[in-house]
């Protein structure tokens, strides 16, 4: 995990400056490309006059389409790092896409395929992909009032491209509590925290762990209380202000996960 970004990625800006744990642990400091390309997307749309709700709707859908190693990478060079890596946590999709690029430079095999065959099939997830064009359901989010849908999109990096029924979520999170695919040993590596927030791909959520995302109208997380032996999982298909992270439903779903796991 000590190699550096530049054995797979050498034509990122700051590869040789960056370990493969900085981008696991959310402690790379790079920009965030969605950030980037969310602000050029909207400050486009804007400046022909459209609505703020219009101009983020238009964004979110752009931004969520597939992203070429060629693009992302020009999105990112020529953007400083925002702090010493690792030195700060900073939750950042730049990291999993690039990562996306070395798991595909070690496998020599395509993203999509890869999961597929180490994790999908292993575990018997029969309906999961990697690639968002294979959802059965659109995106919603709400533009000027109204609620509109966005899509499935064709976001394919594995910074947000997963796909799978409620069923195969199951099954990941059994994985999980089982301690499946990995050795103890890697399990162990992903589920310690770093700054009291981060792991590798799971944050610390109060007494358990887990992790939500968002993408293209929709939402998704899963909780995981190992002590409890318990997890639960989320899926939404709408995307407005009242469902951001930081407003109150998320508190109020934080607080029913504690009691549900303490629960006897």
């Amino acid at each position: 995990m000590q190699d550096p970004l530049s054995d797979y990625v050498p034509e990122f800006d700051h590869a040789e400056e960056i370990s493969l744990e900085n981008l696991l642990t959310m402690q790379s400091g790079i920009t965030d490309y969605t950030e980037i390309l969310v602000g050029q997307l909207m400050g486009a749309s804007i400046a022909r006059g459209d609505s703020q709700s219009k101009a983020g709707f238009d964004a979110l859908v752009a931004a969520s389409n597939d992203l070429p190693k060629p693009q992302l990478l020009e999105i990112l060079n020529g953007h400083p790092l925002k702090s010493q890596p690792g030195t700060e946590f900073a939750y950042c999709n730049a990291n999993y896409a690039l990562l996306t690029l070395v798991v595909e430079a070690v496998s020599h095999t395509p993203f999509a395929e890869y999961v597929k065959a180490n994790i999908f099939q292993p575990l018997g997830m029969t309906t999961a992909a990697s690639g968002t064009q294979y959802s059965q359901a659109n995106g919603y989010a709400n533009v000027d009032g109204v609620q509109t849908p966005s899509g499935h999109g064709n976001h394919q990096a594995g910074d947000g491209s997963i796909v799978l029924s409620l069923r195969d979520f199951e099954l990941w999170a059994q994985a999980i509590l089982n301690q499946k695919l990995l050795s103890p040993e890697s399990w162990q590596l992903a589920e310690t925290m770093h700054h009291n927030i981060y792991g590798m791909g799971f944050m610390q959520q109060g007494t358990g762990i887990g992790h939500g995302g968002h993408i293209y109208g929709f939402w998704s997380g899963i909780f995981i209380s190992p002590d409890q032996k318990r997890a639960t999982v989320f899926l939404y298909n709408r995307s407005d202000s009242a469902m951001a992270p930081d407003q109150p439903w998320t508190d109020q779903l934080n607080a029913w996960h504690e009691a549900f796991w303490q629960a006897d």
